[in-house]
């Protein structure tokens, strides 16, 4: 086995074994009440009592999101591009988000900073240098920069 299969196989393995904290921690983000317990308890297939059906079900797109990715990655399909963002955001936020399968369409504010994102219309050329630029680099500290680009868009 090669050292970057091995790293990939540790990976995964690392991925698998923390899902539920990605989860939870996702969640959190988005303001969902459930605790670690109540989402672990929740991934193992026991519903929870007291919470509102549509937490629970974006638990559960939070979770199917990350074992689509993993599964991805597993299976050596996974690329860094429009198709494969729009495909994970589509299992996430599905019923949930005002326009899903696609980038935004209209501008927006972030509520308690002076931020401004980028235009509606700028986002595709944002997104495609962005993936230029992580793809020139090859480094580990891509996934961070991406990851925060991607989020500031």
């Amino acid at each position: 086995m090669t050292g970057t299969n091995r790293q990939k196989k540790h990976a995964l393995f690392i991925a698998n074994k923390i899902h539920s904290s990605l989860v939870f921690n996702m969640a959190k983000l988005e303001g969902n009440p459930f605790t670690y317990p109540e989402i672990k308890t929740l991934l193992d297939g026991v519903t929870v009592g007291g919470h509102k059906l549509s937490d629970q079900e974006q638990v559960l797109r939070i979770s199917n999101g990350w074992k689509k990715l993993i599964q991805l990655i597993k299976n050596e399909e996974f690329k860094l591009n429009k198709e494969t963002a729009i495909n994970l955001n589509v299992c996430i936020a599905e019923g949930e988000a005002l326009a899903v399968g696609d980038f935004r369409d209209g501008n927006v504010l972030i509520g308690g900073t002076s931020y401004i994102p980028p235009k509606a219309e700028k986002l595709y050329a944002l997104f495609q240098e962005l993936i230029d630029r992580t793809n020139l680099k090859k480094s580990p500290d891509n996934a961070y920069e991406f990851f925060l680009q991607s989020a500031a868009n």
